[in-house]
C-alpha cells in the first residue's frame, strides 16, 4: 500500500517483523481478512496511514477510550482537546480514526506459541496478564517505540520500551539498570522496573504506570535540588576531574574514534575534559541524564521523574541543572545551540548553586557537560541512529 507513511512501516517492522518474516503473522490494512488467518490484534491509525502519529488498540469500548483519556494532563491543551474528543467518542463505540492495522496470526499457530510471534502476548505473559492491549506512538528513526499497555478493564499496566537496534538497545539497558537503583521518597518518585529482558532480537523494559492525576510540569524552574537528590543521593566526593565519569567519557572516545572517527569532535571534547581542574571534591553519584521538563509530572505533591535512559553512576551531582538549561533553550525554544552554550557559561553558576555546587565549580561542570553532550551525539550515531541535528556539528563550533 502506497500510502503508508516509511515511519509507520518500520515500526511495523521493529514490533512485528519477527513473525511476519517466518510467516506467523500478516498484515492487513483495512482488508477482509482471509481464511487461515485471524485478527490477533487491530488498531486505529492517527490521522491516517500516510501522517500516522499514533496507533490505538480497537479491542473494545472500554480499552480504546483509555488509551485516550488516560495521562492526558501529562499533554498540551490542543492535544488534551483533541484526545477529550475523540475518547468521548469511543466510549460510543466509533473509530477514533478512518484507517486500520490488522495483525494477523496464522490460525495454524497454537495459543501457547503467540508469545513468540505476539509482544503484547509476550508482555502479558511476563507480567502475569490473562491479556494486554497496546497504544504506541508512531515516531522517527531516531528514537525507540514505546508501549502503554492496558488490560481488558482499560486499567494502565505499564509502559513498555523497545530498544531495536545497538543505540536504542543501550538506552533499554541503562535505563533498567538506573531504575534497579534510583530511590522514591515521599517528595520525589521514579516508575517501578516491572520487567527487563530479551524477545526476539529486541530489549524490553516495562515500567509501572504512572498516578492517574499526575499532571505535567509547567514553567522553565527546575525542581528543588532536594527532590533530585531524594531520587539519586550523592555517594561520595572527588575533584570533578577525576570523577568516574569523566575516565568513562575518555574512554568511550578512544573507542568511537575506532568506530566513526570524527577528529574534530574528538579533539574538542578531548580538550574539554583536558582543562578540568584538581581542586577541591565535590559530590559524586548518578545523574538522571535527561532531566528535563517533559521527563517530569507532579501528583499530590510528589515529583515523577522517568526516561532514565541517559543515566550515569560517578557524575558530580548538579550536572542535571545544565541540562534542563541546555535542553530548554534548544528544544523547546528551538534556540541556536551556540546561544544554548553561552547561557550554560552566564546563568549555569546561579543554577548550579541551586544544587550545591559552587561558583568555584561551575566553569568545570559547563565543560564536562559539553564533554557529555558531545560524545552523547557521537554515541548516537555510531550506533546506528545517526547524528543529532540540532547537535552536530553546531556543538562541536560552540563548544571549542
Amino acid at each position: 500500500m502506497t500510502d503508508v507513511s516509511e515511519d509507520l512501516r518500520r515500526l511495523v517492522t521493529q514490533l512485528w517483523g519477527g513473525g511476519l518474516a517466518a510467516d506467523r503473522l500478516a498484515i492487513g490494512w483495512d482488508a477482509k481478512v482471509s481464511p487461515g488467518w485471524t485478527v490477533a490484534e487491530r488498531y486505529a491509525i492517527a490521522p491516517n496511514r500516510s501522517r500516522a502519529r499514533f496507533l490505538i488498540p480497537r479491542t473494545s469500548p472500554r480499552v480504546t477510550a483509555a488509551t485516550l483519556l488516560r495521562y492526558n494532563g501529562l499533554r498540551s491543551g490542543r492535544v488534551r482537546l483533541s484526545r477529550a474528543v475523540l475518547g468521548t467518542a469511543a466510549k460510543l463505540g466509533l473509530p477514533p480514526a478512518p484507517h486500520h492495522l490488522n495483525i494477523l496470526v496464522r490460525d495454524s499457530v497454537p495459543a501457547v506459541d503467540r508469545p513468540r510471534w505476539l509482544l503484547a502476548d509476550h508482555l502479558a505473559h511476563v507480567l502475569g496478564k490473562p491479556r494486554l492491549h497496546a497504544a504506541m506512538g508512531v515516531l522517527s528513526k531516531h528514537h525507540k517505540p514505546t508501549l502503554q499497555l492496558f488490560d481488558d478493564a482499560g486499567e494502565s499496566v505499564g509502559y513498555a520500551k523497545v530498544g531495536w537496534n545497538d543505540a536504542t538497545r543501550d538506552l533499554v539497558a541503562t535505563e533498567a539498570a538506573a531504575l534497579a537503583e534510583v530511590r522514591s521518597g515521599p517528595n520525589a518518585a521514579a516508575p517501578a522496573l516491572l520487567h527487563t529482558g530479551r524477545w526476539q532480537d529486541l530489549a524490553i523494559v516495562v515500567t509501572a504506570p504512572l498516578p492517574y492525576d499526575v499532571r505535567a510540569r509547567r514553567g522553565d524552574e527546575p525542581p528543588l535540588a532536594e527532590r533530585l537528590r531524594e531520587l539519586v543521593p550523592p555517594t561520595s566526593q572527588a575533584p570533578v576531574r577525576d570523577a568516574p565519569h569523566v575516565a568513562r567519557l575518555r574512554a568511550e572516545i578512544d573507542e568511537l574514534a575506532f568506530k566513526l572517527p570524527e577528529a574534530r569532535l574528538a579533539t574538542v571534547a578531548t580538550r574539554l575534559l583536558d582543562d578540568l581542574p584538581a581542586g577541591d571534591p565535590v559530590a559524586i553519584g548518578r545523574w538522571h541524564g535527561d532531566w528535563v521538563p517533559w521527563n517530569q509530572g507532579e501528583a499530590g505533591g510528589t515529583l515523577y521523574a522517568w526516561d532514565w535512559e541517559h543515566s550515569r553512576d560517578g557524575v558530580p551531582f548538579g550536572l542535571d541543572a545544565l541540562h534542563w538549561l541546555f535542553q530548554i533553550r534548544v528544544v523547546r525554544e528551538s534556540r541556536p545551540v551556540t546561544d544554548a552554550v553561552t547561557e550554560l557559561h552566564h546563568r549555569g553558576p546561579e543554577l548550579l548553586h541551586r544544587y550545591g555546587v559552587s561558583d568555584t565549580h561551575a566553569a568545570a561542570f559547563v565543560r564536562l557537560y559539553l564533554a557529555e553532550m558531545l560524545v552523547r551525539t557521537w554515541r548516537s550515531a555510531a550506533a546506528g541512529s545517526d547524528w543529532t541535528p540540532a547537535l552536530y556539528p553546531a556543538l562541536v563550533d560552540a563548544a571549542r
